[in-house]
């Protein structure tokens, strides 16, 4: 496994879509990322004591052709 060193000089402040808000005190950039079968990169942003797990931001979704898509059974992310 290779580790990817934490940029600890930046840090942003991020709210998610239910009004929490969160302060990200590292950065790493140029990650891939797998959802099932999709591979993608992006940029990460750390934090401790946040309300959310990974928040994906409209630049990602729009740099990788994301959609949302609200059906009966649930919401969708569509590649």
């Amino acid at each position: 496994m290779t580790r990817i060193p934490i940029d600890l000089t930046q840090s942003i402040t991020m709210n998610d879509a239910n009004g929490g808000r969160g302060i990200l005190k590292g950065y790493m950039g140029s990650i891939d990322m797998t959802c099932g079968p999709v591979s993608t990169n992006c940029e990460v942003w750390v934090g401790e004591s946040v309300p959310f797990d990974l928040l994906l931001g409209r630049p990602w979704q729009t740099e990788n052709y994301v959609s949302i898509v609200e059906k009966p059974m649930g919401t969708y992310l569509e590649f």
